[in-house]
Parts: structure tokens; C-alpha cells; sequence
């Protein structure tokens, strides 16, 4: 936006980006954000990473009554926006993203049997928990017979964990963990075992999948947006504009086909879209308009998806799915978008 943002009261703003970096340690991320806010005096905090982080400031950033806009989580916390009303996520609801593949499932596979590898933390069972509500809700015949958890921060892998897990001999993988040790899982599953595997939207990008060791073939995963590393989305014009201005800005090809600098382009997308519909610009307005977005598109959300929120009965942007498969190093579509548009909090579980 080299020529400035154009806000919904008629002047043009120019953004000063400043950023800072927690390392993704829950520890450093209010030392971070503090400064941020009360030395930088920043706006807004725009795609923070991180569930854990961003737990660590939530209280403090709440209660400074700072904008944190397009988290890059979608932890099922962010649902709770009557209490924390600075708060808008730029992830669909993780629990959403887990119904959307069990919805494929029951017409697919409606016995299947599934065995779960989570995080253990907020991230890794918020699809545990959606999964067991679905089977409950729903009367499914599908079944959870092996889960494992995974601790990130203890270092190690996840070979054990998914060894145990092929024991099960269960029909579908659930990987609900996130960073290279997702990619990583995948080539720790026994050459006996041939589940449905499925890995996270945050596990999806072209990176990710580079560090499969080729173990990425026949994948299902959930997708938003346009995806910058497949060759058919690739000629949209959305995507042309993000390879445009992301090669102006020094990123090389394939940086902006990676996944990283997208989510990022996406982020910024939302404060962007925010400006440009807020009447007066301060920091409760652009809120009160990210919570009232009203069949809206928006950086590379795919042409047929609109994000549309309502406050705290429904303040998920992203509610838009697709579930899709990895075929010879593409993603390619294995059911088309559904919406589950203010549906979202109803799918998490407890």
C-alpha cells in the first residue's frame, strides 16, 4: 500500500510497520507486546502468532483495549469475543476446520476409526475435543480409538507417539500439531499403515510439505484461502498481486509460494479491509467493524468464500471450507466449499 490506505472516513493513512519477535515462548511474548504498547504506542497488534503467546498477553492487551487483529490461531479461545472483544482471529476456528473434514468423512467413510496425535496445549485439543462433540452430537458411528499427545517444548519427535498410534491400525490420521514437527510425523508412520491422514490448515503450505520427504502424497487437509503453491490457483489475480507486490518488496519466488509470507499477505489484508470500511478510525471503531463484516473478500480468500461476523454471537471471519488432497505435489479439491458461517463456537468442544 505504497500510496497509503484509504479509510472509510475519506483520508488516506499511511502504516508504519513495526515488529518485534517473541521466538514462539509464551515467556517473552509480554515483555515483547508491552513495549510494543506502552513505548511504541502501536495501533493495533495485526497476525500475532502463536495460541500459547497469545494467551500469555490476552488479559494485558484486553485490558489496554489495544486491537490484536487477525491472530494467527485459530484456537477455539478467540470464540469468546463478549469477553475479550479486542480479539479477532485471521485462522478458522480450529474446531471448524476438524468438523469440515468430519463432514467429508461421514460421506466418505462413516465408520471410520480415528487415532489423534495433539499438541498438549490449547492448539492440539481443540481438535480433540470438536472431533469427540461431532461423534457425540451426531450420533456418528465413527469411533476414536487411539490418541497420543505431543509436547513441542520438551523437544524429541513425534516417532513414538505415532508408532503407538499405528498400533491402533485406525482408518484416519489426525495430526493436530503444528511447526516442521507436523511435516516431520509424517515420515514416522509405519510403511504398514495406510490411514486417511489429515494435517492441520497450519501444516498445509508448500513448506510444510517440502519437508515431508515426499510422505505428503494423498494427504487431506481444510483451505480458506487461495492456495499460492498449487499451479491452478496460481493464475488468479489475487495471487498475481501478492507475487507482484511480495517480489517488490525483495521476497523471492519460492518464499511467496512457501505459505509463510501468504498467511502474512492475509493478516494484513483484514486491518487493511478494516481501514477501509471503518468511518471514524480509532481503535474501537475498526473492532466494532471487523465484528460486523457483512459478505465481505479479501486478499486471497477463494472467489466463491465471504466472511461475515456478528459480534460476539459470531466473531469468526474465516467459516468458509474446502477439504482438499495432496495429489503429485498439488493440492487439489476433494469437496467443495462449504459455509459454516456463524456456526463456528457450536463446534467446539469442552
Amino acid at each position: 500500500m505504497r500510496c497509503g490506505i484509504q479509510a472509510g472516513d475519506g483520508k488516506k493513512y499511511k502504516v508504519n510497520l513495526i515488529k518485534e519477535d517473541d521466538a514462539y515462548d509464551p515467556s517473552k511474548t509480554p515483555d515483547v507486546v508491552k513495549k510494543l504498547v506502552d513505548q511504541e504506542g502501536v495501533f493495533a497488534l495485526v497476525g500475532d502468532i502463536g495460541t500459547e503467546t497469545n494467551l500469555a498477553v490476552r488479559d494485558y492487551v484486553n485490558r489496554k483495549c489495544v486491537p490484536s487483529i487477525a491472530l494467527a490461531t485459530g484456537s477455539t479461545q478467540w470464540g469468546d469475543a463478549a469477553k475479550y472483544p479486542w480479539y479477532i482471529a485471521g485462522l478458522p476456528s480450529y474446531a471448524t476446520e476438524a468438523r469440515a473434514f468430519l463432514d467429508y468423512l461421514e460421506k466418505t467413510k462413516p465408520d471410520a476409526t480415528i487415532a489423534i496425535l495433539a499438541q498438549n496445549d490449547d492448539f492440539g485439543a481443540a481438535y480433540g475435543k470438536a472431533i469427540k462433540k461431532y461423534i457425540a452430537d451426531t450420533g456418528s458411528k465413527m469411533q476414536v480409538v487411539a490418541e497420543e499427545s505431543y509436547d513441542p517444548s520438551a523437544g524429541g519427535t513425534t516417532e513414538g507417539a505415532t508408532t503407538k498410534l499405528a498400533s491402533s491400525n485406525a482408518d484416519v490420521f489426525f495430526v493436530g500439531i503444528g511447526g516442521t514437527q507436523c511435516s516431520e510425523t509424517l515420515t514416522f508412520i509405519p510403511a504398514t499403515w495406510k490411514p486417511m491422514t489429515y494435517v492441520s490448515i497450519t501444516c498445509s503450505g508448500k513448506t510444510a510439505m517440502a519437508l515431508t520427504q515426499g510422505k505428503d502424497e494423498g494427504l487431506y487437509s481444510a483451505q480458506a484461502t487461495l492456495d499460492v503453491g498449487t499451479t491452478a490457483d496460481q493464475s488468479n489475480p489475487k495471487v498475481q498481486e501478492f507475487f507482484t507486490e511480495g517480489a517488490a518488496q525483495g521476497l523471492d519466488q519460492n518464499t511467496l509460494e512457501g505459505g509463510i509470507a501468504a498467511a502474512g499477505w492475509g493478516f494484513g489484508a483484514l486491518f487493511v479491509r478494516g481501514l477501509e470500511l471503518t468511518k471514524t478510525v480509532d481503535r474501537a471503531a475498526i473492532m466494532n467493524t471487523l465484528y460486523s463484516l457483512k459478505d465481505q473478500n479479501f486478499g486471497l480468500m477463494r472467489d466463491d468464500a465471504v466472511a461475515n461476523t456478528n459480534g460476539a454471537d459470531d466473531p469468526w471471519v474465516l467459516e468458509d471450507l474446502r477439504i482438499i488432497k495432496r495429489s503429485g505435489g498439488q493440492w487439489a479439491e476433494a469437496s467443495p466449499l462449504v459455509s459454516y458461517d456463524g456456526k463456528s463456537n457450536s463446534f467446539a468442544g469442552q
